[in-house]
């Protein structure tokens, strides 16, 4: 028998959009350059995508998967957990429009898809081609 507690704060990282696959876990949003958000600054080329969920959802959603790392942290050190407690304390929300860009691409008639951090130019997830190889 073991107990113990877990004491962490998090920044916890939500993307606002329901059907969207984004790293979420492994983007760590550049505050650094943060900016107020100015719709004239868009180039006209740039497609924006709002919100799709409300500050509610979004701490649920934040809730949960804090409560399932918090899980995981606990399963690395016991084989079998009886009882887990997580109190929340939500902070500010601050929403952010990132400049996430998206990058299609097509190699051997392959279509790829490249996530591109907009304000540093660092790639965040990439499909890579597979190379095939054969016998000479």
């Amino acid at each position: 028998m073991k107990e113990g507690q877990i004491k962490k704060k998090y920044n916890w990282l939500i993307l606002a959009r329901k059907a969207t696959e984004f790293p979420t876990r492994e983007y760590e949003v550049p505050l650094e350059g943060k900016i107020p958000y100015d719709f004239k600054k868009i180039e006209g080329f740039a497609k924006m995508l709002n919100s799709e969920i409300e500050r509610n959802e979004a701490t649920e959603i934040a809730q949960q998967q804090i409560e399932d790392t918090n899980r995981f942290l606990v399963q690395q050190d016991v084989d079998k957990i009886i009882e887990m407690k997580t109190d929340f304390e939500v902070g500010d929300a601050v929403y952010l429009h990132a400049p996430i860009w998206v990058i299609i691409y097509e190699y051997k008639r392959e279509r790829y898809r490249i996530l591109l951090d907009g304000a540093t130019g660092t790639i965040i997830k990439g499909d890579i081609p597979s190379i095939k190889f054969g016998l000479v």
